[in-house]
């Protein structure tokens, strides 16, 4: 509870690649429940209406069984309405990833784009540094929570791309449309 639980959203443009991460939370001290509902309610449109979330990524510990209650946090997270699917925790080929998505595409502009709301993430960033010890990792004694998370979303955005296509293709006839991905980071 001391460190924040982190939630990202992702858009991804098939036609161009280019991920938007455009709403982020990032708060300590929630409770697993609490955080699950908080999710659900920041994406409540209307009374009816919530965002359509194709799916949803979040650390692989989050599954670990919890001494005090016997039950994992992704499944008080399913519970409380958010079901969850394990991230890749590759932390080797997730920085990889994250500077490829922070290369300038062919227009000259990043291929990860963040919306100005994401405070923490864009703070957090490029304020990360290198481990002195694992030199191809970043300092997890740091800040790198939101990095975490963004980690996760963009392995999942690969991911989602390479294994999803065939399905898109066929619900929708055509890779133009922006798809929401939500990311959560525990």
């Amino acid at each position: 509870l001391a460190r924040p639980f982190v939630t990202l959203w992702f858009c991804q443009d098939p036609a161009t690649f280019r991920v938007y991460v455009y709403r982020e939370i990032s708060r300590p001290g929630v409770l697993a429940s609490a955080q699950a509902k908080l999710i659900l309610a920041t994406e409540k449109i209307s009374e009816t209406k919530r965002e359509r979330i194709r799916f949803r990524v979040a650390d692989p510990a989050m599954w670990i069984r919890q001494a005090d209650t016997g039950k994992s946090i992704a499944t008080t997270y399913a519970e409380n309405g958010v079901t969850l699917n394990p991230a890749s925790n590759d932390r080797l080929s997730g920085l990889e990833r994250v500077h490829e998505f922070l290369a300038d595409a062919q227009d000259g502009k990043p291929y990860l784009q963040v919306f100005e709301t994401c405070h923490e993430l864009i703070k957090n960033l490029p304020a990360l540094v290198y481990d002195q010890h694992h030199v191809e990792d970043v300092d997890t004694d740091g800040f790198d929570d939101e990095y975490d998370a963004g980690r996760y979303g963009l392995m999942a955005a690969h991911w989602f791309e390479r294994t999803k296509r065939r399905e898109i293709l066929r619900e929708h006839g055509r890779l133009g449309e922006v798809r929401p991905v939500e990311v959560v980071a525990y």
